[in-house]
């Protein structure tokens, strides 16, 4: 039986006819948990991609770990802080067991205090996970509001803690035992198929959103200094099945959805893979058009021609940098050359390009910066990319830029967490160009839409 109230929902165990027709290994505990989306920005640039390319704040993350606890026969709350305006009422009134959040870099400060907020006016356990908490457990622990960090995904973790199995052997977990801080060994990575589709069911009726976005396989063979997804998500590569994708998308079709960006870090690295869904995706649902990121030395015309046929609308290429030195150092195998190939072959097909780039790489100079700014104005002035998303490096927790930044000529300025914005003012430097230098090449950069 689900329950929907307001902004929050509660997602109860089934029914007592439903429990007779489900075969349960462990005991039945029923704990009460409520998962916390902090917040989520929107993007709102007026751009061809205004409809494809913004985000609705609902995180299918959290719904994935909600619908994997309740598949374990637990009661599981899920609130988004961005859409709920009584969400410290909701907390203050909350009764359950567990209150969980998870965060980002850029929103850690304000998890922190959401969590002190929950410690001090419930009697819940807390718990962080996410990104950066995973990469600064003991760091994050030293809050005293702080009782658990989940480190990795967030499904397994959880389900062992709430089935009440004891704290010495639940993986991917930090906590504290008499005092002491306990870092348990890293979780196994799940088949992304033993999830159950994400709990969407927790998300109120009233909530419409016509851009949704979606994880289709999880992990990256490759590991660039600067991102921690091969960290954080494994480098083996997992995917989801076709059927199951297409499963969740009808789901999401019920709340409004006609386009969707896939969240995968290099979508296209199965062709084959590519081609059925993009079939299936015209055949078998409404969705008016997609998106996606991969790599520039991962499209063929075929590729690219079924894509088109499956009303693929724009596809995001990390290009990075306008230098070929720095291109050699970060992507191996890709070059300019290559860049102009794939974004013309894309646009012959009627397909937007987003460019991503970024400004403060290691060794970056200002020579390698303006001519990441002149090929990313050749770009767009011979249509060859719709528009560009330029962006600074920060040093995540995780990264290797972070753990050894003199092997990259990199200087990092602070540690201040909340200052870690790709879009913001740096918190880095090179050998070469100052952090105010990075910043105006990045405006600059930024500039080339408006042309």
């Amino acid at each position: 039986m689900y329950i929907l109230h307001g902004y929050i929902t509660t997602a109860r165990l089934k029914t007592t006819d439903d429990k007779k027709n489900i075969k349960i290994s462990h005991t039945i505990f029923n704990m009460n948990i409520l998962l916390i989306n902090p917040s989520k920005v929107f993007k709102t640039d007026k751009s061809i991609y205004k409809s494809l390319h913004n985000e609705n704040p609902i995180h299918n993350g959290l719904l994935s770990i909600a619908s994997y606890l309740i598949d374990g026969c637990h009661e599981v709350k899920y609130m988004d802080m961005s859409l709920e305006k009584n969400n410290l009422n909701i907390i203050k009134n909350f009764e359950g067991d567990i209150i969980a959040l998870t965060s980002d870099t850029p929103n850690y400060s304000n998890v922190l205090k959401i969590l002190q907020y929950a410690k001090n006016n419930t009697s819940a356990k807390t718990i962080i996970g996410g990104p950066h908490a995973t990469f600064t457990d003991i760091e994050t622990l030293s809050n005293e509001f702080i009782d658990f960090v989940i480190r990795g995904e967030g499904e397994q973790p959880l389900r062992d803690i709430c089935d009440k199995k004891p704290l010495e052997n639940v993986r991917g977990i930090t906590y504290r035992d008499n005092g002491r801080i306990v870092q348990n060994p890293n979780s196994s990575f799940l088949d992304l198929n033993s999830i159950p589709v994400p709990a969407y069911n927790l998300i109120p009726k009233n909530f419409k959103s016509d851009t949704w976005n979606l994880i289709g396989s999880k992990g990256c063979p490759y590991s660039c200094y600067f991102c921690i997804e091969s960290v954080f998500n494994g480098s083996k590569v997992r995917y989801k099945n076709i059927e199951k994708i297409i499963q969740e998308i009808k789901i999401i079709e019920n709340f409004g959805a006609k386009k969707i960006i896939f969240n995968d870090d290099t979508f296209s690295l199965l062709e084959n893979r590519v081609v059925e869904l993009s079939k299936a995706m015209k055949n078998e649902t409404n969705i008016e058009g997609w998106g996606c990121d991969t790599r520039v030395d991962k499209v063929s015309e075929s590729l690219i021609k079924n894509m088109k046929n499956g009303n693929c609308g724009f596809i995001a290429f990390g290009i990075e940098s306008g230098s070929n030195k720095i291109l050699k150092t970060i992507k191996g195998g890709i070059n300019k050359n290559r860049v102009k190939k794939s974004c013309k072959l894309v646009k012959e097909y009627d397909i937007g390009v987003l460019a991503y780039f970024m400004m403060g790489l290691p060794h970056e100079n200002h020579t390698t910066a303006k001519e990441t700014i002149d090929f990313a104005k050749f770009l767009k002035e011979n249509s060859l990319i719709d528009k560009i998303s330029a962006s600074i490096l920060v040093p995540y927790p995780g990264s290797d830029i972070l753990k050894n930044p003199e092997r990259y000529g990199i200087e990092i300025l602070t540690k201040d967490w909340s200052r870690y914005n790709e879009h913001g003012f740096p918190v880095i430097k090179t050998k070469e160009l100052s952090d105010e230098d990075i910043y105006n090449y990045w405006k600059e950069l930024n500039e080339i839409n408006d042309m």
